[in-house]
């Protein structure tokens, strides 16, 4: 019994880890797009070139999203199974 409840909060602590994780991206993107629309720029500039190998990056990721979010989602319904197993 005291084993499953400790599995059941790692599960939280993980999903909340996560979710912290996600606004702390957000919001480090949010500041950097609002950095990069108020300085004038150019090509040359190494902050330029940064700003668009990380708008690149982020592109490519949130291309894969889809796949990423079924994937924690079946990370999660296994490890609930495997919860679920270990009581029995």
């Amino acid at each position: 019994m005291r084993s499953a409840l400790k599995q059941r909060l790692d599960l939280v602590s993980v999903m909340v880890t996560v979710i912290i994780a996600g606004v702390v991206g957000y919001v480090g993107i949010n500041i950097m797009s609002n950095t990069s629309d108020t300085t004038n720029l150019s090509e040359g500039d190494a902050f330029y070139t940064s700003q668009t190998n990380l708008t690149d990056g982020l592109q490519s990721f949130f291309s894969q999203l889809g796949t990423v979010f079924v994937v924690i989602v079946l990370v999660v319904i296994i490890g609930y199974l495997m919860l679920l197993r270990g009581q029995r």
